[in-house]
């Protein structure tokens, strides 16, 4: 993914982004991109991490820091 990403030029980072009922939130893919690699995976990784001390397992070892 990371790879792929790096290709995007400034146009492409630029360009409209596709689904017409999201472009007040994500006017452009380069918005977009950055709210799902910025955001939305460490969303996840705190849920994962609620259901493991929940589920009495270890803390995940990994930090956003």
């Amino acid at each position: 993914m990371t790879a792929a990403i790096k290709k995007l030029d400034d146009a492409s980072l630029d360009y409209a982004f596709s689904e017409p009922s999201f472009l007040e939130v994500f006017p452009t893919v380069r918005h977009s991109l950055t709210q799902v690699l910025a955001r939305h995976a460490r969303f996840h990784v705190g849920q994962v991490s609620v259901w493991r001390r929940a589920m009495g397992l270890s803390a995940i070892g990994r930090s956003f820091r």
